[in-house]
């Protein structure tokens, strides 16, 4: 009984204080402050590129190394992840066109997106038979690939079609599919590489012959584009990390997962970039706003992880100092280089 009383009386005193205010200010000429502005949904589809379970490393930081969560965190947006690691086209497609089943609301998400992201068709070669079909258009015979890319590119239309009617309004972005096919690279087994270097293959043609492939994938992306002016904007990472790996090929590697297929942790960092820039570029998002956010995210790992190796003054000075989110990625990881992470709790 006191507990009731009690609770009244604070319950009148709160009710007297706001309407006191509200008198307040319209005595005074002031205008009630106004609320703050819902913030933007981004919402991530696909596949495990974008689901970032595998690559981000370890899988307890995967809110500061996977892409979606970068972005989301550096521009304050609300984000949520609806990808599935194996997807193909026609599993996306089936997925996004289920009505409300669960609390995982993919309908209702995908029509409420202000933003929406996707990565998709890397596995609709992966998944079939993707070694042999590297070796079998290295020798000139393309009917594999053709057959897949062909199933893929209806599927991809539909998938594009489906958004666009649920979702006229939303930014759409696209990830195009990058090449991890090099010497060394866990993609493709050893077999498959002996078998081009038996063709006089070296490892420029192996890694030429995943571009010739890939170009053809990615058309799919470009073709529909042509079609359909202004339904997505495309973010190219086959593109930057070519440009990555031509520049520095070390550097280039170290963009994918020990297994070959997955971004790495810095690879994911050089997709959240991309993305930083389209997001900026429709207004979307503000430049100051997400660099020293981005800034902060980094510094607050190497304390976490390198404390006494590469958390040191000089490193924060030089992600401190960045003029572009691509200049602190760049900081970040040349600071790690060489050092093992150290994980507590």
């Amino acid at each position: 009984m006191r507990f009731r009383k009690t609770l009244a009386i604070l319950l009148t005193v709160a009710f007297v204080a706001v309407i006191g205010t509200a008198i307040a200010l319209q005595t005074s000429g002031e205008k009630e402050p106004s609320p703050e502005p819902e913030p933007l949904l981004i919402t991530f589809w696909g596949d495990s590129i974008a689901e970032g379970v595998l690559g981000p490393s370890p899988l307890k930081e995967r809110d500061s190394y996977a892409y979606f969560a970068i972005v989301g965190r550096d521009n304050g947006y609300k984000y949520v992840n609806r990808s599935v690691s194996g997807h193909q086209t026609s599993h996306m497609l089936e997925y996004i066109r289920r009505p409300d089943e669960n609390a995982y609301l993919t309908d209702t998400l995908m029509r409420t997106s202000d933003i929406i992201h996707i990565s998709i068709l890397g596995n609709d070669l992966l998944q079939n038979s993707l070694g042999a079909m590297v070796v079998n258009y290295a020798k000139g015979n393309s009917s594999s690939l053709d057959a897949n890319i062909a199933k893929a590119r209806i599927n991809f239309a539909e998938i594009m079609d489906h958004i666009l009617s649920v979702n006229p309004d939303a930014f759409v972005m696209i990830n195009t599919v990058y090449n991890p096919m090099f010497e060394g690279s866990a993609i493709l087994p050893q077999s498959c590489i002996d078998e081009m270097h038996a063709l006089g293959m070296d490892s420029a043609d192996i890694r030429n012959t995943g571009s010739a492939m890939l170009a053809e994938l990615n058309g799919i992306i470009f073709d529909y584009l042509a079609e359909h002016e202004g339904a997505y904007v495309v973010i190219d990472a086959e593109a930057e990390f070519d440009r990555i790996f031509s520049e520095d090929e070390e550097r280039g590697k170290g963009l994918f997962y020990k297994d070959g297929v997955h971004p790495s942790n810095e690879g994911h960092a050089v997709i959240a970039d991309l993305i930083q820039r389209a997001l900026e570029k429709e207004g979307l998002a503000g430049e100051a706003t997400a660099l020293a956010n981005y800034k902060q995210l980094r510094t607050e790992q190497l304390a976490r992880l390198y404390a006494g190796t590469a958390d040191t003054a000089e490193n924060r000075a030089r992600i401190s100092g960045a003029a572009s989110v691509e200049e602190v990625t760049y900081a970040y990881f040349r600071a790690i280089e060489g050092y093992s992470p150290v994980y507590y709790g």
